[in-house]
């Protein structure tokens, strides 16, 4: 770590400003990371992070409405497929076009509305390989 001494007076307003920057902008970076959620501009799909793990899904409780991309990560020991299907429908709207190997990761993409998902291993949802995730509605003037 690297050490700057300078003689700016403390008093300065823009030493208050660049001592706020070096010290807020990698906190809000910090933040950022880690949600398992890539905002993509352009109108391009947003990547979400989805891990399958022996005991569940893991992966963000909501998402913004839009192109999504889900990459799926595959941490139990057995195969596992994933598929996407709205509250209240048999049908799924988007799955991963082969089963996952243990280790393995792949991606699958889906356009989401606004409402309600079952998340879920179409071979171990009685295993708790399922959740409900909620989507809301885009956001006008914001990027996905």
């Amino acid at each position: 770590m690297f050490v700057v001494k300078t003689r700016r007076n403390r008093k300065d307003p823009r030493a208050w400003l660049w001592m706020l920057g070096t010290l807020v902008l990698p906190v809000l970076v910090l933040v950022g990371l880690g949600t398992g959620v890539d905002r993509a501009a352009g109108g391009q799909a947003t990547t979400i992070s989805v891990v399958i793990h022996p005991d569940g899904i893991q992966m963000p409780d909501s998402l913004t409405a839009g192109a999504i991309t889900f990459e799926v990560t595959n941490q139990d020991s057995v195969s596992h497929g994933l598929a996407v299907r709205p509250v209240g429908s048999e049908e799924p709207i988007g799955k991963l076009d082969a089963p996952l190997r243990s280790g393995a990761t792949a991606r699958a993409q889906v356009t989401l509305a606004a409402g309600s998902y079952r998340v879920y291993c179409p071979n171990a949802v009685e295993r708790g390989l399922m959740r409900v995730i909620t989507v809301l509605p885009e956001r006008s003037g914001e990027p996905q």
